[in-house]
């Protein structure tokens, strides 16, 4: 999780940067999820979820 005590998400409009990031990490089979922050005001949240994958035999 990142969070950030700077501008709340709604008041950013989406710009290439994060749909960059969504369309990377769904490639990837993980999820992002932005939100306004609850526990730092004013402020968001970023969630980052990513599958965990084995490693590769040599």
């Amino acid at each position: 999780m990142l969070y950030n005590d700077g501008v709340p998400v709604a008041s950013v409009p989406r710009g290439f940067g994060l749909s960059s990031m969504h369309d990377r990490i769904r490639r990837l089979g993980g999820s992002v999820e932005l939100s306004p922050s609850e526990d730092v005001l004013p402020g968001s949240v970023l969630k980052i979820r990513m599958p965990i994958r084995e490693p590769e035999a040599s």
